[in-house]
């Protein structure tokens, strides 16, 4: 066996789950905290542009890298002869909630027109945030695979800290009406996740599930399948997007009404 077949199966060994609030788990929260710290604390000593757009852009090339490993990981298999196979599994494509950084972080590195930039500014740190957030904090996704779960809380911690970056970039432009521009691209992706949920279970053989909005397949956290079979699927999706944005206002607003109050003080 040569040395790259010995690395993927070692990074797809099994280990021990984490328990949620162990040692693994908080190590991230704790990593998480620590590097938002010394990042506001750089966001004063360089210029803060530069240094946001330079960061942002490391951390979606990295986000990128380590999703296509992930994918490799779900789909490859050695034959007898440790010769490596790969077949795409279109239950894992990599467009959920969580998943938005991939396709958001671009408009905001790379357009310079804050007309046109701040609907994807201000979904970074609402919505985006809100998804990170819930999973670093209740990390339901780990499990016994070693690559999996250091994907998954490196993944939502990268989330967390490109929203937060996002915030010391533009806080100063943010406030409650701003907060409105997020809903365009969420109800873009919302819109385009029911399509590819139908168009997937249509021409594949696998059960797909982008942002729990499949009219088709059963949810995989069962308060929703029971909110979806108790009010239909229209109202279910309306019922979604109105919890999502409450949720999503309430974490937005939070460096807002920070701001304001630095402003009172000041």
């Amino acid at each position: 066996m040569n040395i790259l077949n010995k690395i993927i199966l070692w990074l797809d060994s099994y280990v021990d789950k984490p328990p949620l609030y162990g040692f693994y788990h908080l190590s991230w929260v704790f990593g998480l905290i620590i590097a938002c710290i010394v990042f506001a604390f750089l966001s004063k000593k360089y210029n803060k542009e530069k240094l946001c757009k330079t960061t942002l852009l490391i951390s979606w090339i990295l986000l990128i890298v380590l999703e296509i490993i992930k994918e490799f990981l779900r789909g490859y298999s050695i034959d007898g002869n440790n010769k490596i196979h790969f077949s795409y599994n279109f239950m894992y494509f990599p467009y959920q909630l969580c998943s938005l950084p991939f396709y958001v972080l671009p408009f905001v590195i790379f357009i310079k027109d804050y007309k046109i930039k701040k609907y994807f500014v201000c979904a970074t740190v609402s919505f985006i945030l809100l998804g990170g957030m819930l999973f670093v904090l209740f990390p339901g996704g780990l499990k016994n695979n070693l690559y999996l779960n250091f994907h998954t809380m490196i993944h939502h911690t990268l989330q967390v800290f490109t929203s937060f970056v996002c915030i010391i970039w533009y806080q100063e432009k943010m406030n409650f009406k701003e907060f409105f521009n997020s809903i365009i691209p969420i109800i873009i992706g919302m819109v385009s996740a029911i399509l590819m949920n139908v168009i997937l279970y249509k021409i594949t053989d696998v059960s797909v599930q982008l942002w729990n909005l499949s009219p088709y397949v059963v949810f995989d956290m069962e308060i929703l399948e029971r909110i979806r079979g108790a009010i239909g699927y229209i109202p279910y999706v309306i019922v979604y997007f109105i919890l999502l944005s409450i949720l999503s206002l309430i974490v937005y607003m939070v460096p807002v009404l920070f701001k304001k109050k630095k402003t009172i003080e000041e």
